[in-house]
């Protein structure tokens, strides 16, 4: 157990901390051993200046973001994406490839919207509607569909991890992205949102 002693309007110092113990403890399986095990707060603090343990000064995208990521393959049909989606409450997926790099997104709009008609989603009245049932369409095709034949490829709404918290707050404010992908090495590594923000930032 680590206490840190800080002030209640001082959250981003703590925040800060935790980073630079947790960087340190996932460096090595036995990290937390060779820390419990310096006896005394002196032999504590000159371990930590012999490993020269810095806390960074601002918070960056791999201190927020989310780690435990879904995601779903290119090959793989929409069904399992819509099964994904129901039990995590998700509207929208990161698709990756074999190797764990991020190549694009699928949402339940896209799959929706593949079963509207073009006609349909031009006309301005709609009050003549009643029998026309998309959804027996998405539930037909489910398993035969791709998620590489729906999914959008381009996407413009990634970070790197080392995106200091100032920039992906105003990109997620300004370019109303519901969510960033933060990428590293072309791999996806993690997801930051409004949750995040709120999760480990303001309640962290």
């Amino acid at each position: 157990v680590i206490c840190s002693l800080i002030s209640t309007d001082t959250s981003v110092i703590y925040l800060k901390v935790l980073s630079a113990f947790s960087r340190y403890f996932l460096s090595s399986p036995d990290a937390a051993k060779k820390l419990a095990a310096t006896g005394s707060p002196k032999a504590f603090i000159e371990y930590l200046q012999k490993l020269r343990l810095e806390v960074k000064h601002t918070l960056s995208a791999e201190d927020v973001m989310q780690r435990d990521i879904k995601t779903v393959r290119l090959d793989e049909p929409i069904s399992h994406a819509l099964d994904i989606m129901a039990a995590e409450k998700a509207a929208e997926l990161p698709v990756v490839n074999d190797t764990g790099e991020l190549v694009g997104l699928i949402s339940t709009e896209m799959i929706i919207r593949r079963a509207i008609p073009d006609y349909i989603m031009r006309l301005e009245n709609l009050n003549f509607l009643s029998q026309f049932e998309p959804f027996e369409k998405v539930l037909k095709e489910e398993t035969n569909t791709l998620i590489r034949d729906v999914m959008k490829r381009d996407l413009n709404n990634t970070v790197s991890p080392q995106t200091p918290l100032i920039q992906f707050t105003m990109r997620l404010l300004k370019e109303k992205e519901n969510v960033l992908f933060v990428k590293q090495d072309a791999k996806l590594v993690g997801i930051i949102s409004f949750m995040e923000l709120v999760s480990n930032v303001l309640r962290g």
